[in-house]
């Protein structure tokens, strides 16, 4: 049967390539990065990601990776927030998250862990109020998953694994939780096992990561420096 991939924005119709400009055609790649960036930090609208997936597509068209894995390393190393993805996610009232920040933890030269943090807050889920009298479950919820450094500049990643941290009580419903976030995060941030991440650009403030898997077809994300 068919496969089931994860629901992404569709702009297909639109044909945008780097050669079919969606707006003023880009011209400098400094410029371009500051404009995407921009775009990523404000609210968004069709219009506005169909420019960022323009702006993307000159940018892979143009990227040089890193001849070594160490200046690919020195290039990834830090911490950074995950700004946009083109997957599409249910809502949930309940949840807000207030930041999703990832990093590359580098354990050998062709291996290492990604570990994304979503500092969240869950309304009315704790067995017991705090000392305001909230009854909210906040804390972080943290996903990790080894990858190994392909020559291409591929991250091709393991098994995924979760833990959560909370700072308030926990939940009465701990499950009700990790579910909802499962269907109310990008799925390329919850289930990223046995993907591959392919670099599409990065340079010091920006990243575009597409991601390739058995879920996955035409889903990219960007990361910037917090």
């Amino acid at each position: 049967g068919q496969r089931w991939v994860a629901p992404t924005l569709d702009t297909s119709e639109l044909q945008i390539s780097a050669w079919k400009p969606y707006g003023a055609p880009v011209t400098n790649m400094t410029l371009a990065v500051d404009e995407a960036l921009e775009i990523v930090s404000s609210p968004l609208s069709l219009e506005s990601v169909c420019r960022l997936e323009y702006i993307i597509k000159v940018l892979e068209d143009r990227y040089q990776p890193p001849l070594t894995a160490a200046f690919h390393n020195l290039a990834i190393g830090g911490e950074w927030e995950l700004a946009f993805s083109n997957t599409l996610s249910q809502s949930a009232p309940e949840l807000s998250i207030a930041s999703r920040m990832h990093r590359y933890n580098v354990t050998s030269e062709a291996k290492g862990e990604i570990e994304t943090t979503l500092h969240f807050t869950f309304k009315n889920a704790a067995e017991e109020p705090d000392e305001s009298g909230s009854n909210d479950v906040y804390g972080d919820f943290i996903i990790r998953c080894p990858y190994e450094l392909q020559s291409t500049g591929d991250l091709v990643l393991g098994e995924t694994s979760y833990s959560m941290l909370t700072d308030s009580a926990p939940p009465k419903d701990a499950q009700r939780v990790v579910e909802t976030m499962m269907h109310a995060v990008h799925l390329d941030v919850m289930q990223p096992s046995y993907t591959r991440m392919h670099a599409a650009w990065m340079c010091h403030r920006l990243r575009v990561e597409r991601v390739e898997g058995a879920m996955f077809d035409g889903t990219y994300r960007v990361l910037r420096r917090p």
